[in-house]
Parts: structure tokens; C-alpha cells; sequence
């Protein structure tokens, strides 16, 4: 399984319950006085020697504390490219995403 490190934010948070979808503004989870916006970020997933870097993953932000959300379809898209990523023997690897 790979582990996730947020860039510029000190909490994220992966959400696979399909609840949070893209262009879906919502009350944040966690501090639960801001809304979230849609915006862009960086995720870092690493897993034994591999680490992957995407760029411009799709996300919602909150607008008072910053906790990323990230689609089921997102998430899924980006584990799927990590994998075949492993598969190759990557090293360490930057990606811009593209859905």
C-alpha cells in the first residue's frame, strides 16, 4: 500500500466513501467552519523505494484550514498509475495528472 505526503499542508485526507466528488463544494470535515473549494495539489506517494510525484491532482481545499479532499475517482486514478509505476521499477517519478 502506499503512504500519502501532502505538499505545503500539514493534513490530508483520502476519501473512498464517494462523498466528496469533484466540483462539489461542501462544510469541511475536519474544522468545520470553512467550505471547499475547488483547487489543485500535490501528492506524494511513496512505497518501499518508489516515490511518485503528481502535480495538478483535482481537489477540493478548504478555504480556512486547508484540508485537501480528494474524489474516489481521483483517488483511484492515482493509485492505479502508482501501481503501474511500481510495476516498472520506478525510482522516483514527477507526474502532471491527467484524468
Amino acid at each position: 500500500m502506499f503512504s500519502r505526503n501532502i505538499q505545503d499542508k500539514d493534513v490530508g485526507r483520502l476519501l473512498d466513501s464517494g462523498q466528496v466528488q469533484e466540483n462539489y463544494n461542501m462544510k469541511c470535515a475536519i474544522c468545520r467552519n470553512g467550505q471547499t473549494v475547488e483547487g489543485h495539489i500535490t501528492v506524494v506517494l511513496e512505497r518501499e523505494q518508489s516515490t511518485l510525484v503528481f502535480k495538478n491532482v483535482p481537489a477540493q481545499i478548504c478555504e480556512n484550514c486547508g484540508e485537501e479532499y480528494l474524489s474516489a475517482d481521483i483517488n483511484r486514478k492515482l493509485l492505479q498509475k502508482a501501481e503501474d509505476a511500481v510495476y516498472r521499477g520506478v525510482d522516483l517519478e514527477l507526474l502532471r495528472f491527467a484524468a
